[in-house]
């Protein structure tokens, strides 16, 4: 009986935003976190845009586009982050992927909690790495990773500490209470090696 059900064929649950993929019951989970159609939330607050991340992208250039903090892949880049606002959305320039930084001060400490993560459907074809650094007279600190999730709306309440990946900032390394001043770097690997490749064609090695 177990392995009639398990041969059953079933739509894709994003069949209304677009999926087409007629999936057996067992593979519907693992197509469920890849799944190019399943829908994001857009990350500003007051903004209850949902659907496919192709059509967040489109979302997000035609009316959060002057929100944003603009950067291309494996280019560093600066960002001034609002303490009052607890989050910024970075979209990278050629391929409108979005990714959201969310921020918070912890009350014990007194200290910035900085995460960062990409807003879409996880893909096991791209590789991506970020680093973020953030600096003082005296000294700086520095947060180097692998992106290996992705979110589809708010990763976490306000004032919740992270599962996973971050970076504490101590408010003496800040040069303002106001604001965090952090240097960003993310980069594709694919992209990175497909470049490195053009330019040792190009000198002959």
């Amino acid at each position: 009986m177990e392995r009639i059900t398990e041969s059953f064929s079933v739509p894709c649950e994003n069949m209304e935003y677009g999926c087409k993929q007629t999936l057996r019951l067992v593979d519907r989970t693992a197509h469920k976190n890849i799944c190019s159609f399943a829908p994001c939330l857009c990350p500003f607050n007051g903004c209850y845009h949902f659907g496919p991340i192709k059509k967040l992208y489109l979302h997000i250039k035609n009316v959060h586009n002057n929100s944003v903090v603009h950067f291309k892949y494996n280019n560093s880049f600066s960002a001034i982050l609002d303490t009052s606002k607890n989050f910024c959305v970075l979209r990278e320039e050629n391929c409108g992927d979005i990714f959201l930084i969310q921020y918070y001060k912890d009350s014990k400490t007194f200290a910035h909690i900085v995460t960062l993560k990409q807003i879409g459907p996880y893909s096991i074809e791209r590789k991506l790495f970020y680093e973020l650094k953030v600096s003082s007279e005296n000294s700086s600190l520095r947060l180097q990773s692998q992106i290996l999730s992705r979110i589809r709306g708010w990763p976490l309440k306000f004032y919740q500490t992270p599962r996973d990946v971050y970076l504490i900032v101590p408010r003496g390394i800040c040069r303002s209470h106001s604001t965090i001043d952090l240097d960003i770097l993310i980069w594709d690997e694919g992209l990175f090696a497909s470049n490195l490749a053009s330019i040792m064609s190009l000198q002959g090695i």
